[in-house]
């Protein structure tokens, strides 16, 4: 009997449920690229632990045999072939398995003989079947055992990645101090990787068998959830189990991963002090073969101090002989030694070799753990910026998809729903709704690639040669954030004086537009000058793409103070996933690559344009003698000249917007970094402050503005903000460190929650302000920000470079704190005036 599909309710039923399955797969596509971006950092993060480790135990190797040559020409040996020399390569590639190729070059150039692993020649094999004849010289032995630790073969190159293969060469010093030639010595890349990439193939499958478990646990509910009749509440619970199921896949994922890393990491700990310990076994093995008894000798201690400094990976090393502690150095730990067995001298490969002593190395746990807490930090980083960036999708696809399935769930047939006022203000508080959730994440888009260079912009550019006329040395490097905060302001400028022509609509994609010239500018830039005009025109695109963002908050229908405190969580939600995110690939690779991702992620914002609800008129037009607002009178300028000449504008300015404003741009973008990077903080960590910095404002903004939104008055709101900005400067002065840094941002962070919710609505219920347009108003606030966070980097580069440190932070800090007092009481004062 055939099987009769109906093919067209089958079509209507996937175009009813297209968001739920639209969502599920823009989830599961984000815990993909999240969960990879995670697994390749923490594959960056083992192989270089991993590189610095066996690479360094291969320069122990490689210098000792550039050592040991050089010794013999010293001594008049020609730099000619010979079996002895070749026995030397022979030997060391036996001692130091992964060596690719030694190669001994005379004078000119020209090879004197070469041994390769990959050859598969009999001679390394011959001469470990061989009996080991002793040489004739066994006091230079002993010198050489004693020196193994630190040759004296002047390095020329470091190790240098060309291809596949690391290579390293070491100048020969022959009689009289002259240049007899040079050693290249060279490891196969797949020797120092193969750890990452073994890893790496266990965290893909591992990816992708919890993405397949995640897909059909997302996919079987999403089933259930399409037969339920009841979407009212569907955004809610559609976010929640997003983040349940898709979420604790990532959380899961990554504590797997950290304990993956760890295990490959003490792999590979191993490894690297079996190649160095392998080649101190063998000078020791050559002195028993020689006759020498260990017992006897005294510089042991000494030789097991100088490797146990050389190498970090390495904790505590012993030399034990028939039971017996000869010489050991470090504090034993309790994890187990590696044993490199010392082996008496054998005749033939049919002689059972007898061990004469053993050389027992145990691996610094500190070093471990050291590793690990940093592998930890990245990853709970990269976990927090997928958590957010999976919430943002949640909260967008909530309440842009399920809307559109509310609608196709409505009853079919029963015509438009007619034009009452009650219909009419239902319909415009769903566009509202609409329009707040696509420019939140048109926001949070945008920040999200913006900030990618906020915690390196004055080291990018410290990087980067010439000189700009007419600016000192030494405010160089503050140069672009100054210029930047300028640009920025007019933008604000420029949007806040379209708004009343072509709304702020029309200045999204030039914002846009600008940013992304600005980020491809930086990342091309090979001159100062061309570095600072790239972030002169992303400060044009961030001022627009902030004004014209909070000019269609302030169009919400709720409170004014929360409409700007949700618009902040959505910037700072991005900055947060940003400025992190930005700080690792700067770390990892270069600020170059970094500034190009940013450009990258600025292309998406333009892409939600086209969601947003299209402008509608009033259902009915106001009758001819209801009461409006009456037009400002004379030109936008004139406009902005009656609000600066108002009371009561002026003071909050002064007092509190500029302060803070300077403290944003001049202590956070420029003394923080520049302070933290000459105490050796890594680039991550400094991120980390910016990140944690944008958590004020994802936690704490809501409750603030909800607050300032049920007292009557914003004056101690507005006084605050220049209080916490005094109260971080003085953080710093008086707790330099990294937490007194810390502390210094989370107030920092509370005094800018502080400003965007409070400022401009204090600003818009001054009398002088009630008439005039609101774009005007919030430009004109939004400008005297932008000066102040121009003036910021000024002043604060002018403090470091007299002072030279974080005591001029203090005065500052002093100064911001009594402003703030001022404002408070002379507002008082013309208040009760």
């Amino acid at each position: 009997m055939p099987i009769h599909i109906d093919t067209a309710a089958f079509r209507q039923k996937i175009s009813e449920e297209a968001p739920l399955l639209r969502a599920g797969g823009l989830s599961l596509a984000l815990f993909t690229v999240s969960m990879l971006f995670s697994l390749l950092l923490a594959a960056s993060l083992l192989r270089a632990f991993t590189s610095e480790s066996l690479l360094r135990a291969y320069g122990l190797a490689s210098g000792q045999l550039a050592d040991a040559v050089a010794r013999e020409l010293r001594f008049g040996r020609p730099m000619a072939p010979s079996p002895a020399l070749t026995d030397k390569l022979v030997n060391a590639m036996d001692t130091a398995p992964g060596l690719r190729r030694l190669t001994v070059l005379d004078p000119a150039g020209r090879v004197v003989t070469a041994q390769d692993a990959a050859q598969g020649t009999p001679l390394s094999a011959a001469a470990a079947a061989a009996p080991k004849q002793p040489s004739a010289a066994p006091e230079r032995s002993l010198e050489q055992a004693g020196e193994a630790a630190a040759p004296k073969a002047r390095t020329l190159l470091g190790w240098r990645l060309e291809g596949d293969v690391w290579t390293r060469g070491y100048e020969l010093v022959g009689v009289g101090g002259r240049p007899a030639g040079r050693l290249l010595a060279s490891v196969s890349d797949s020797q120092i990787s193969g750890q990452s990439r073994t890893f790496v193939q266990a965290a893909v499958a591992a990816l992708l068998f919890l993405g397949l478990t995640a897909c059909f646990a997302l996919m079987g509910w999403m089933g259930r959830l399409a037969d339920r009749q009841d979407r009212q509440d569907l955004s809610r619970v559609l976010r929640r189990r997003m983040l349940c199921i898709v979420g604790g896949a990532q959380v899961v994922l990554t504590v797997a991963a950290l304990f993956a890393l760890q295990h490959f990491l003490d792999v590979s700990v191993q490894r690297a002090l079996s190649v160095s310990g392998g080649v101190l076994a063998a000078d020791l093995e050559n002195l028993v073969h020689k006759g020498v008894r260990l017992e006897g000798l005294t510089p042991w201690e000494d030789l097991l101090r100088r490797r146990v400094e050389a190498a970090p990976e390495l904790g505590a090393a012993a030399l034990e002989e028939q039971g017996r502690t000869l010489a050991a150095w470090g504090a034993p730990t309790a994890a187990r030694p590696l044993r490199i067995p010392v082996w008496r001298y054998w005749p033939s490969a049919n002689v059972r070799r007898t061990e004469a002593a053993a050389l027992l190395l145990w691996p610094d746990s500190a070093f471990i753990r050291r590793a690990v807490r940093e592998a930890a930090l990245d990853l709970g980083t990269a976990l927090a910026v997928s958590l957010l960036l999976l919430h943002e999708l949640a909260s967008f696809l909530g309440a842009i998809g399920l809307g559109s399935a509310a609608q196709r769930a409505a009853p079919q047939g029963a015509g438009p729903p007619a034009r009452t006022p009650a219909a009419t203000g239902i319909a415009d508080a769903a566009a509202a709704s609409r329009r707040e959730v696509v420019i939140r994440a048109m926001t949070f888009f945008f920040f999200l690639g913006y900030d990618m260079v906020l915690s390196f912009i004055p080291l990018a550019a410290a990087s980067l040669p010439g000189s700009i006329p007419f600016v000192p040395p030494e405010l160089r490097n503050a140069l672009p954030i100054s210029v930047e905060a300028a640009a920025a302001g007019l933008g604000l400028a420029v949007v806040g004086l379209r708004n009343a022509r072509s709304g702020w609509r029309a200045c999204c994609r030039p914002a846009f537009a600008c940013a992304v010239a600005g980020a491809l500018l930086c990342a091309l830039a090979q001159h100062i000058a061309l570095f600072t005009l790239g972030r002169l025109l992303s400060g044009v695109g961030f001022g627009m793409a902030l004004m014209a963002g909070q000019l269609g908050a302030l169009e919400s229908a709720r409170g004014r103070a929360a409409a700007l405190a949700g618009l902040y969580a959505a910037v700072f939600a991005g900055s947060i996933c940003g400025s992190a995110s930005g700080a690792m690939l700067c770390q990892l690779f270069d600020a170059a690559l970094t500034f190009k991702v940013s450009a990258a992620l600025l292309l998406l914002p333009p892409c939600l344009l086209r969601l947003l609800p299209p402008r509608t008129p009033p259902a009915q037009p106001l009758p001819q003698n209801a009461a409006c607002p009456a037009p400002a009178a004379g030109s936008a300028w004139k406009t902005l000249a009656r609000l600066a000449a108002a009371p009561g504008f002026l003071l909050p300015v002064l007092c509190v917007s500029l302060p803070a404003s300077m403290c944003l741009t001049g202590f956070l973008y420029l003394a923080v970094p520049t302070l933290l990077q000459r105490g050796g903080v890594a680039q991550s960590d400094i991120g980390r402050l910016f990140m944690l910095y944008g958590f004020c404002f994802v936690c704490l903004g809501p409750g603030i503005a909800a607050l300032a939104d049920k007292c009557r008055s914003q004056r101690p709101f507005v006084a605050a903000t220049g209080l916490c900005a005094g109260l971080a400067l003085l953080c710093a002065s008086l707790l330099p460190g990294y937490p007194g840094f810390a502390l210094a941002v989370v107030l920092t962070g509370i005094s800018q929650c502080l400003l965007a919710s409070s400022l401009l609505v204090f600003v818009l219920s001054l009398p002088a302000a009630r008439s005039l347009d609101a774009g005007l108003v919030g430009g004109a606030c939004r400008i005297c920000e932008r000066l102040g966070q121009t003036l910021g980097p000024v002043a604060f580069g002018a403090v470091l470079a007299v002072q030279g440190g974080v005591r001029g932070l203090l005065p500052l800090g002093v100064g911001f704190c009594a402003a703030a007092f001022c404002f408070f009481v002379l507002s008082a004062v013309g208040r009760k005036e």
